[in-house]
């Protein structure tokens, strides 16, 4: 069920989270779009900015300015125009496409079990919950429709989806912000579109080996400027979950939840800090999540006031302005 929802993760939890996922990979984009191979060691080029520039402002253009078929298609738009203009400069490799063959078959890769990786790893499952929910929330708001009691069978499909890709070697199935995004600039959310788009990656991703060589082929400062549009627009989109649900913040438990998970989380993430476990990491948008959850649970509901007491200089201002 869903009632369980607003006991364990409030609004202010899960609009804090929804803001991590977002400004936690705009470090992400940055590096993408200034820096060659997104590494800062290598110093800042200037064509790359370039690319990024005119691919995120082409994009916002075909979003703002245009009308019909053009003003649903922005983010493919600005990805085409980035990539031309990549050509010129010389960042396009077309060797690869030139390479790959016309029909291929995926290479499938079965999995293996160690209790160790399993016993660390499965909590993160938790996380992956609350992104999911998050990115629920958000979808809401932009929508304008309450699709949270569709949440069982869509953490359903979320998790059948995860399985079955990770059975033969793929990534996880989990719901993308990014997508979210897209959804918030295109203004399109019809869900049919989503199957032929996954029947179109089946298809001529998994078995024409040519056209994934060509989405490979797009530079990175490309997609780096494609995702300051689109990160930004997540971030965005938890500040407006946090506004319209009225969140007050006069209580300093939400005051508390909302500050620590967005300095953990955007501290870590943009700083690139993980906790090691083992052989493996928790990154920040994982533990400032856990960290959320385990306040909203123990902080006191009744909890009011701030936690800083901000002077009252009503009076002072009131003398002033007599005097003046």
């Amino acid at each position: 069920g869903t009632g369980w929802i607003n006991k364990v993760l409030p609004p202010a939890l899960v609009g804090a989270v929804v803001i991590v996922i977002g400004l936690g990979l705009s470090a992400t984009a940055v590096k993408m779009s200034f820096f060659q191979y997104a590494d800062p060691a290598n110093g800042l080029e200037l064509s790359r900015v370039m690319i990024a520039a005119i691919t995120l402002l082409s994009a916002v253009a075909f979003s703002s300015y245009f009308k019909g078929f053009a003003k649903t298609i922005p983010v493919l738009l600005g990805i085409i125009v980035g990539y031309i203009v990549a050509i010129f400069f010389g960042m396009v490799d077309f060797q690869p496409i030139a390479d790959a063959a016309w029909i291929g078959l995926p290479t499938l890769t079965y999995p293996t079990f160690d209790l160790g990786a399993i016993l660390i790893v499965a909590p993160v499952a938790l996380v992956v919950v609350v992104e999911h929910i998050g990115h629920l929330l958000v979808i809401n708001e932009i929508t304008g429709k309450d699709f949270t009691p569709m949440l069982p069978q869509s953490l359903l499909g979320d998790g059948i989806a995860t399985a079955l890709s990770g059975a033969v070697g793929g990534t996880p199935s989990t719901t993308y912000a990014e997508n979210i995004g897209v959804m918030a600039v295109t203004k399109v959310y019809a869900t049919q579109l989503f199957w032929y788009a996954g029947a179109f990656a089946f298809v001529i991703g998994g078995f024409i080996p040519k056209f994934s060589a060509a989405i490979s082929s797009i530079p990175t400062p490309v997609m780096g400027g494609i995702s300051l549009l689109l990160f930004g627009l997540i971030a965005s989109s938890g500040l407006r979950l946090l506004v319209e649900s009225g969140i007050d913040y006069s209580h300093s438990r939400n005051l508390i939840i909302a500050s620590v998970v967005l300095v953990i989380g955007i501290g870590m993430e943009t700083g690139g800090f993980t906790i090691p476990v083992g052989d493996y990491t928790i990154p920040g948008m994982a533990l400032a999540t856990v960290i959320g959850i385990i306040l909203n649970l123990v902080l006191p509901r009744e909890s009011e006031g701030l936690v800083l007491d901000a002077p009252d200089f009503t009076a002072e201002l009131a003398e002033e302005a007599a005097e003046a």
